[in-house]
């Protein structure tokens, strides 16, 4: 038999025994106890869009405590050769991987007061019931930035940890994509490509949390120095069935990826654990240096392929490295009698169905193909 995983210990012993009116902030507590709480919150909320909210959730030295446990536990776990990949980020640390107790504290935090922050702030017919707990981290040598991209969870709750010494860009970007952003995929925020608008978001004190539904498209800018930890709760309603077991089957899924990423590592520890895309080729040994646009191409294309087949539709599914996007709210927006803001029902509204003609035209619209076929090589490629 081989090795045995050695069992991380808490360094905080007492961390996972806090009481969850201690976990929160004093304001919050506050705006909970009032007779009107509903109103304390939206009071307390201050709104940076129809749909994104920010105030202070948790307690800031309990979130100092959390962020110094995860930074152990990645220590801990990187030297013995283990990886915990995200999706979009190369890691994303699972809290209830370092204790199943953080699962019972969370579980509460989300009965007590998560549920009751979503019904002040969110008119939606159905409140949240199951979430996803983990931890990330911009910082130099590391994860830098994020593309922009939607969440698997009808809301996202973002909750800044601390900076241990400072940091400079990784700002937050809320994007509202003009429909030619999002006509072939995922928006491309260059200058001069971009037609949206997008409004910028600074983590600063630390517990404040900033709402908003998965839906809706963001991006993390460059960090230029320093590093940023954030706590994300990933949480989905209680309006269809298969949400219940959704981030059991996730975690699963990249459980078996930081298995064979962790098998890599042992086999070559000098090399990046991040998957990369594999560079086609023409002829055996014949690489092709496609321009990131033809990647683009490539990624949405496999995304349709992929969920043309999925039902219900998920937002993320990884094929070698590509990732696919789609709303886990977009089967339930078909019919849209539900409520819900007037951007989402348009969003429901325009969201394409995948079927087996249109992702044919696809393929015969998609410039890449005579690209295959002729062995080109992108002109923007440096020679």
């Amino acid at each position: 038999m081989g090795n045995r995983t050695p069992r991380y210990q808490l360094k905080d012993a007492e961390l996972t025994a806090i009481p969850v009116d201690a976990v929160i902030s004093a304001q919050l507590g506050r705006a909970l106890a009032e007779e009107d709480w509903k109103a304390a919150i939206r009071s307390l909320a201050k709104a940076h869009l129809d749909d994104a909210f920010s105030l202070p959730l948790l307690d800031p030295g309990f979130c100092s405590r959390i962020q110094q446990e995860v930074a152990s536990f990645r220590s801990f776990s990187e030297s013995s050769g283990h990886v915990s990949p995200g999706l979009l980020l190369g890691s994303r640390w699972y809290l209830n991987t370092i204790s199943d107790r953080f699962q019972s504290m969370f579980d509460g935090l989300l009965k007590e007061v998560l549920r009751r922050v979503d019904e002040a702030l969110f008119p939606e017919e159905h409140r949240i019931a199951y979430q996803q707990v983990y931890c990330i981290n911009y910082e130099e040598g590391r994860d830098s930035g994020l593309k922009a991209h939607t969440d698997d969870s009808d809301l996202t709750i973002n909750v800044f940890l601390g900076s241990p010494a400072g940091y400079e860009g990784a700002e937050l970007l809320l994007l509202s994509p003009a429909p030619e952003d999002t006509a072939c995929g995922t928006p491309r925020l260059e200058p001069g490509i971009y037609k949206g608008s997008s409004l910028s978001y600074r983590h600063e004190e630390v517990g404040t949390a900033l709402l908003h539904p998965g839906d809706r498209w963001h991006a993390v800018e460059k960090l230029q120095s320093g590093s940023r930890w954030n706590l994300l709760i990933m949480a989905l309603r209680n309006d269809a069935a298969w949400k219940r077991t959704f981030y059991e089957e996730e975690a699963r899924h990249l459980s078996a990826k930081a298995v064979s990423y962790g098998e890599q590592r042992r086999e070559s520890p000098g090399d990046s654990y991040t998957p990369t895309p594999a560079v086609p080729s023409c002829e055996m040994g014949a690489e092709v240096p496609f321009a990131p646009e033809t990647w683009d191409a490539l990624e949405s294309l496999q995304g349709s392929l992929e969920i043309a087949k999925q039902d219900p539709p998920m937002r993320h599914i990884d094929i070698e490295g590509q990732r696919a996007r789609e709303g886990p709210r977009e089967r339930q927006r078909e019919e849209l009698g539900s409520g819900g803001s007037h951007r989402r029902k348009a969003k429901a509204k325009a969201t394409p169905r995948y079927t087996g003609e249109n992702i044919v035209m696809q393929l015969l619209e998609l410039p890449v193909l005579q690209q295959l076929a002729t062995c080109g090589v992108d002109g923007n490629v440096d020679g």
